[in-house]
């Protein structure tokens, strides 16, 4: 008995197999985050540390000196559903055959990259010491320079 279509189908399904071995990265990737940071190192460093070092520092936190300012595992924690959402959707475009799979996990990177930089720009706490928030002229945590907001980017894998 013969099936009529069938490599087709099985052509797809490998296809689709190679789209569900992808992901998507999230973070300070590649040479942006081995730049060094525009801003005033403080007394965090010697030298003005890197785009990662601050965004690793302010993610996690350093204890008695800077407090944790999780921009990015926080973000993906509350936006959860947004994200299942996101990825369901683009799933089913996939499926359709609308859209490739690695347009639907570029699409969302970009969401959850565009998730994380609003919730940088909407300030993240605790709030800027007094000091700190003369000596910057603002009162939001990360963006002193953009250029930790403007460095996160994503990657498809």
């Amino acid at each position: 008995m013969t099936v009529e279509g069938r490599e087709e189908v099985e052509g797809a399904l490998r296809a689709l197999a190679v789209e569900l071995d992808r992901g998507v990265v999230i973070g300070v990737l590649g040479s942006a985050g081995s730049k060094q940071h525009d801003g005033h190192p403080g007394d965090l460093a010697v030298s003005l540390p890197t785009v990662v070092d601050l965004a690793t520092w302010h993610e996690f936190g350093i204890p008695g000196r800077l407090p944790e300012r999780s921009f990015l595992r926080a973000t993906i924690e509350q936006r959860k559903p947004d994200i299942i959402k996101r990825v369901s959707s683009e799933a089913k475009a996939v499926l359709s055959g609308s859209r490739s799979g690695l347009d639907a996990w570029e699409r969302v990177g970009l969401a959850v990259v565009g998730m994380v930089q609003e919730r940088i720009a909407a300030g993240i706490p605790p709030a800027l010491d007094p000091v700190t928030v003369e000596r910057k002229g603002s009162d939001t945590p990360l963006i002193d320079t953009g250029q930790l907001r403007s460095s996160i980017t994503h990657e498809v894998r």
